[in-house]
């Protein structure tokens, strides 16, 4: 095995650490998950050997294949590979999967506000 393929495997096996690493939003179409279902789904996926991408498209599949009518999963994370090769920031990757009624726009930005400020209320009740 050459000398570059050992150091992607061994970038890929180095941990991603998050305060709170991903957000998870959804509308029911009539069934309500319970929080714990929601962080077990979370859990799943993390302990998973694979990239953060993936985990979130993963977790934002499965959890639409439940037949909601909309899912958006934002995952943020510290890479300690970033870290080990000298980056002096303290960056954090983020990125997001959205299925369903969020793959709209104006849906999109919505969830993005009420990540960013979790103080205000979004919430909007649709008959």
């Amino acid at each position: 095995m050459d000398e570059e393929r050992i150091k992607k495997l061994v970038r890929e096996l180095i941990a991603e650490i998050g305060e709170d690493p991903t957000r998870e939003a959804y509308t029911p179409n009539g069934r309500v998950f319970g929080i714990s279902k929601l962080v077990r789904l979370v859990e799943k996926y993390s302990k998973r050997l694979q990239i953060q991408e993936r985990m979130t498209k993963n977790i934002a599949d499965e959890l639409y294949s439940h037949g909601v009518k909309g899912v958006a999963v934002i995952a943020q994370a510290e890479h300690l590979c970033m870290k080990m090769r000298g980056v002096k920031n303290n960056a954090t990757v983020s990125c997001a999967a959205f299925r369903g009624i969020y793959e709209k726009k104006e849906e999109k930005e919505n969830i993005v506000n009420m990540i960013k400020n979790p103080s205000k209320t979004f919430f909007t009740q649709n008959s």
